[in-house]
């Protein structure tokens, strides 16, 4: 089955532009996790049926980013889709649904760690909203799990497979000789160690691939850069295995109407990360 968690940079004041190109995106997965979401209200129908071999899943309406969950009807019956009854303030962005496919039962979550300016104390929150997540994690069976969505961890600072505390000093200082705000307060390692003492192993693409931070060169989608962060993670249970994790940013194009060097909404900003799912 093809997963896919994509950040599509929508913002509140720009509901109805959803590029068609987004939507052609999401056809060629099984199950999409769309991350900063806004409902296209005024053409919701028209949104809807384009998707129309997918049970269209969503959050909450709030002043936050939504999530939308999409899964191909041939794959499952209506999926059920679970609330987290916390205030809006002390959590990420978050959707969870159950699905059944060939008879397995699959707990599905998008989430998206809310971001502030930057500062260590905003580090400190988005560490409290992991937390947050962690403790919803547990209050249900997590025999089949698949959570994908954007983490905003920052840039990763030494060996990705090592523990925070044996890389902790990479984190110390910035490039100026400052105190760091991912110092001891949240950042990949961080993450990574959190989800995995939770029964939860991370997963991203190896390589010199980013899923965000990206520019046009010169305005030019054939001169852009790699990007700086991998920010779009999924993490599963050991129940689940996943392959061919892989971002991809094939969509900037001239054609799909990237043509300034900097990507503004509604366009997405971050690469699509997809993987392979064996149950």
């Amino acid at each position: 089955m093809k997963v896919m968690t994509w950040n599509i940079n929508q913002q509140s004041g720009r509901r109805d532009q959803i590029p068609d190109f987004v939507i052609d995106e999401i056809m060629k997965a099984d199950m999409a996790i769309i991350t900063e979401f806004k409902k296209p209200q005024e053409k919701l129908d028209e949104f809807e049926k384009k998707l129309e071999e997918y049970w269209l899943c969503y959050s909450p309406a709030t002043h936050h980013k939504e999530i939308l969950i999409a899964v191909k009807k041939k794959l499952t019956a209506e999926p059920i889709i679970e609330e987290w009854e916390k205030e809006a303030g002390e959590k990420p962005n978050f959707l969870q649904i159950y699905i059944t496919v060939n008879k397995v039962s699959l707990r599905i979550i998008g989430t998206r760690i809310r971001i502030g300016n930057g500062s260590r104390i905003d580090y400190i929150e988005r560490k409290q909203q992991l937390d947050n997540l962690i403790c919803e994690l547990n209050k249900a069976s997590n025999e089949r799990l698949l959570i994908g969505g954007d983490f905003n961890n920052s840039i990763i600072r030494g060996a990705r497979d090592k523990t925070y505390y044996e890389v902790r000093q990479e984190y110390h200082y910035t490039e100026k000789g400052e105190l760091s705000a991912l110092y001891d307060t949240y950042n990949h390692h961080i993450l990574k160690d959190g989800l995995l003492a939770a029964g939860l192993i991370l997963h991203t693409p190896e390589r010199n691939q980013s899923s965000w931070g990206y520019t046009l060169l010169n305005g030019n989608t054939d001169d852009r850069d790699v990007g700086c962060i991998k920010n779009d993670h999924f993490a599963t249970t050991e129940t689940i295995k996943l392959s061919n994790v892989e971002y991809n940013i094939d969509f900037i194009t001239p054609a799909n109407g990237y043509v300034k060097p900097n990507i503004y909404p509604p366009y997405p900003d971050h690469a699509i990360l997809t993987a392979d799912l064996e149950l």
